[in-house]
């Protein structure tokens, strides 16, 4: 026959009063507090003397390094901006001016556009605009803006500077900027319809 279990407290044995436990530690000062912090800092700032400061000797040149996508290379950078046969006409009127490219990195797809100015005195000042050309053929080449296709697929747009509604070419890289297609229409197109029926009712001049 099994032995019943032993109870937890032994409840025949005498009781012994313990003393009460004491603290074998003496409390900090709560004065001395500043001088354990400002320690504290004076530890980080010698170890970040000792690990974040580099072993190099500093430089004296001033010269400033080339800015992003271009180059030190002078013979690279001063390369011309040449414009082509379709570049360097005007509009029918000639009342629509294309500003020169400019340079902004190397390469044949470093020069981009740089502005335009128009002065219209009635709707016969905006005849000859054209569309960009969405397909690559002899007679009009699909003309693509610098930068073009960086700009993420079917959110990308060819802009003119100088709007279509205006007689502003498509073909005309001096007259394209790449810009998102939301920004292209319905942006800025609306506010180029607006000022196109301000010129077809004549009567003003609009620069």
């Amino acid at each position: 026959m099994a032995e019943p279990p032993k109870p937890l407290f032994d409840k025949t044995r005498p009781y012994t009063e313990r003393p009460t436990p004491q603290a074998d530690w003496t409390a900090p000062d709560p004065h001395a507090t500043p001088d354990i912090i400002a320690a504290s800092y004076s530890s980080a700032d010698l170890l970040a003397l000792l690990v974040l400061v580099p072993n190099v000797t500093p430089t004296t040149d001033t010269t400033p390094g080339p800015d992003p996508g271009q180059t030190n290379d002078p013979d690279r950078e001063s390369e011309p901006c040449v414009d082509g046969p379709l570049d360097t006409r005007e509009n029918a009127h000639g009342n629509i001016t294309y500003f020169p490219r400019e340079r902004f990195k190397p390469g044949p797809d470093g020069c981009r556009a740089t502005g335009a100015i128009g002065e219209f005195n009635g709707p016969e000042d905006m005849e000859d605009g054209t569309e960009t050309a969405w397909k690559n053929t002899p007679r009009r080449p699909m003309v693509k803006p610098p930068d073009y296709w960086n700009l993420v697929d079917k959110q990308r747009a060819r802009g003119h500077l100088m709007g279509r509604q205006f007689g502003g070419s498509g073909d005309n890289l001096r007259n394209l900027v790449p810009l998102w297609d939301f920004a292209n229409a319905p942006a800025m197109w609306e506010v180029e319809m607006d000022i196109a029926s301000v010129i077809k009712q004549g009567g003003q001049k609009v620069v």
